[in-house]
Protein backbone atom coordinates (compact mmCIF):
# COMPACT_ATOMS: atom_id res chain seq x y z
CA UNK A 1 0.00 0.00 0.00
CA UNK A 2 1.70 3.12 -1.58
CA UNK A 3 -0.47 5.41 0.74
CA UNK A 4 0.24 4.29 4.26
CA UNK A 5 2.82 5.63 6.24
CA UNK A 6 3.70 5.17 9.80
CA UNK A 7 3.31 8.82 10.89
CA UNK A 8 1.53 9.33 14.38
CA UNK A 9 2.31 6.06 16.29
CA UNK A 10 0.37 4.10 13.36
CA UNK A 11 0.89 0.67 13.00
CA UNK A 12 -0.58 -0.85 9.69
CA UNK A 13 -2.40 -3.37 11.61
CA UNK A 14 -4.29 -0.05 13.19
CA UNK A 15 -4.71 1.27 9.71
CA UNK A 16 -6.21 -2.25 8.43
CA UNK A 17 -8.25 -2.70 12.10
CA UNK A 18 -9.81 0.77 11.25
CA UNK A 19 -10.90 -0.07 7.69
CA UNK A 20 -12.52 -3.43 9.04
CA UNK A 21 -14.61 -1.02 11.63
CA UNK A 22 -15.76 1.05 8.70
CA UNK A 23 -17.04 -2.01 6.86
CA UNK A 24 -18.79 -3.34 10.44
CA UNK A 25 -19.80 -0.54 11.72
CA UNK A 26 -21.85 -0.58 15.55
CA UNK A 27 -25.64 0.42 15.01
CA UNK A 28 -25.17 3.61 16.68
CA UNK A 29 -22.19 4.34 14.18
CA UNK A 30 -23.97 3.91 11.70
CA UNK A 31 -27.24 5.53 12.63
CA UNK A 32 -24.79 9.07 13.26
CA UNK A 33 -22.78 7.98 9.53
CA UNK A 34 -26.29 8.67 8.02
CA UNK A 35 -26.71 12.09 9.39
CA UNK A 36 -22.42 13.31 8.89
CA UNK A 37 -21.76 11.68 5.69
CA UNK A 38 -21.33 13.88 2.68
CA UNK A 39 -21.50 17.19 4.17
CA UNK A 40 -25.16 16.62 5.47
CA UNK A 41 -24.25 19.07 8.11
CA UNK A 42 -22.16 21.21 5.98
CA UNK A 43 -18.93 19.87 7.54
CA UNK A 44 -16.51 17.16 5.64
CA UNK A 45 -16.15 14.16 8.40
CA UNK A 46 -14.38 11.06 8.15
CA UNK A 47 -14.78 7.87 9.96
CA UNK A 48 -12.48 5.22 11.69
CA UNK A 49 -9.96 7.24 11.52
CA UNK A 50 -6.31 6.86 12.69
CA UNK A 51 -5.39 9.62 14.77
CA UNK A 52 -2.17 10.19 17.20
CA UNK A 53 -2.30 6.37 17.34
CA UNK A 54 -5.83 5.69 18.64
CA UNK A 55 -8.90 5.07 16.09
CA UNK A 56 -11.69 7.91 16.07
CA UNK A 57 -14.79 6.93 15.25
CA UNK A 58 -15.71 10.39 13.50
CA UNK A 59 -13.52 13.29 12.90
CA UNK A 60 -14.05 16.65 11.46
CA UNK A 61 -10.44 18.32 9.90
CA UNK A 62 -11.88 21.70 9.92
CA UNK A 63 -12.53 21.69 13.45
CA UNK A 64 -9.87 19.26 15.07
CA UNK A 65 -13.08 17.26 16.71
CA UNK A 66 -13.60 13.89 17.28
CA UNK A 67 -16.27 12.23 18.09
CA UNK A 68 -16.73 9.15 20.19
CA UNK A 69 -19.47 6.71 20.41
CA UNK A 70 -19.23 5.01 23.56
CA UNK A 71 -20.83 1.60 24.10
CA UNK A 72 -20.20 -1.13 26.57
CA UNK A 73 -16.28 -1.90 25.52
CA UNK A 74 -15.51 1.76 26.24
CA UNK A 75 -13.04 2.00 29.77
CA UNK A 76 -13.58 5.17 31.44
CA UNK A 77 -10.44 5.80 32.94
CA UNK A 78 -8.63 4.49 29.05
CA UNK A 79 -10.86 7.04 27.34
CA UNK A 80 -10.01 10.24 30.09
CA UNK A 81 -6.37 9.45 28.97
CA UNK A 82 -6.90 9.36 25.21
CA UNK A 83 -9.12 12.32 25.46
CA UNK A 84 -6.35 14.08 27.47
CA UNK A 85 -3.48 13.34 25.26
CA UNK A 86 -6.20 14.62 22.39
CA UNK A 87 -6.72 17.82 24.14
CA UNK A 88 -3.21 18.09 24.52
CA UNK A 89 -2.13 17.74 20.95
CA UNK A 90 -5.52 20.57 19.88
CA UNK A 91 -8.14 17.98 19.24
CA UNK A 92 -11.44 18.37 20.84
CA UNK A 93 -13.30 15.07 22.25
CA UNK A 94 -17.27 14.66 22.12
CA UNK A 95 -18.69 12.00 23.61
CA UNK A 96 -22.14 9.61 23.20
CA UNK A 97 -23.44 6.69 24.53
CA UNK A 98 -24.97 4.79 22.10
CA UNK A 99 -28.36 4.73 23.38
CA UNK A 100 -27.93 9.02 23.30
CA UNK A 101 -27.42 8.17 19.00
CA UNK A 102 -30.21 6.00 19.16
CA UNK A 103 -32.87 7.54 21.04
CA UNK A 104 -31.81 11.53 21.16
CA UNK A 105 -30.21 11.88 17.70
CA UNK A 106 -31.55 15.07 17.31
CA UNK A 107 -29.90 16.50 20.73
CA UNK A 108 -26.74 14.57 19.38
CA UNK A 109 -26.40 16.73 16.21
CA UNK A 110 -27.32 19.64 17.84
CA UNK A 111 -24.04 19.29 19.88
CA UNK A 112 -22.30 18.26 17.58
CA UNK A 113 -22.91 21.37 14.55
CA UNK A 114 -22.70 23.97 17.52
CA UNK A 115 -19.33 22.35 18.71
CA UNK A 116 -17.48 22.42 14.97
CA UNK A 117 -19.05 25.83 14.64
CA UNK A 118 -17.40 27.15 17.59
CA UNK A 119 -14.31 25.18 16.72
CA UNK A 120 -14.57 27.01 13.52
CA UNK A 121 -14.79 30.01 14.73
CA UNK A 122 -11.48 29.85 17.17
CA UNK A 123 -9.67 28.57 14.99
CA UNK A 124 -10.10 31.13 12.32
CA UNK A 125 -8.84 33.69 15.21
CA UNK A 126 -5.72 32.73 15.59
CA UNK A 127 -5.34 32.24 12.40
Amino acid sequence: MKWFSFKNNCSFEKVLFARQMRKNPTPAENILWQELRNKKMGFRFKRQIVILGYIADFYCPQAGLVIECDGLCHSPSKDRARDRVMANKGFITLRFKNEDITQNLDSVLTKIKASVCKRRRTKERIV
